[in-house]
């Protein structure tokens, strides 16, 4: 008989803790973390420090909603730069994107050359040298092409504006 009792109450208390589980699984919201804890962005500014090329200075704000969510999708989901990696010459021009949402603002540095590292405030580092969408989206927020977004030094006896390796070259400031 004690050997009944004692399964009723641990099928009891299994029964139990499953439909608590079901409870709480039932109301739960995963909180959002990092830049997405923000909500999404409404709009971006973007400046560009053109370092040691001769490159204007560019400073705008972006506040198309689907062209902003694209270009902080793209950021957000760069891969990560991996260590140690050999790096091109970099040249030092840059990108600043400030992208403010309801919930404040963080900010991504894109380094054109080198590694084209992109850093999101002080936190992982991860590259676009391999992405293409990420140029083209960046290219459409500021009305250039993904060739003029990526520029590099012309060398040798290439004169600015011709392409090399896929991408524009500038002459030197």
């Amino acid at each position: 008989m004690t050997r009944v009792i004692g399964a009723i109450g641990v099928a009891a208390v299994i029964v139990a803790s499953a439909a608590a589980a079901a409870i709480v699984l039932a109301f739960h919201n995963p909180a959002r973390t990092g830049v997405a804890a923000l909500g999404t962005p409404r709009k971006v500014q973007i400046v560009r420090l053109p370092g040691s090329l001769a490159l204007p200075q560019l400073n705008k704000t972006v506040t198309a909603p689907q062209l902003v969510a694209r270009l902080a999708a793209d950021v957000e989901s760069l891969p990560l730069q991996p260590i140690p990696w050999h790096c091109p010459n970099d040249f030092g021009t840059s990108y600043r994107l400030t992208f403010v949402a309801p919930g404040g603002s963080w900010t991504a540095v894109y380094g054109v050359q080198g590694c084209e590292s992109v850093q999101i405030g002080s936190g992982r580092l991860q590259t676009a040298a391999n992405s293409q969408r990420f140029w083209n989206d960046l290219g459409s927020a500021l009305g250039l092409t993904a060739l003029e977004v990526r520029p590099t030094l012309c060398v040798g006896t290439a004169e600015p504006g011709t392409v090399i390796e896929g991408r524009l070259c500038g002459a030197p400031s």
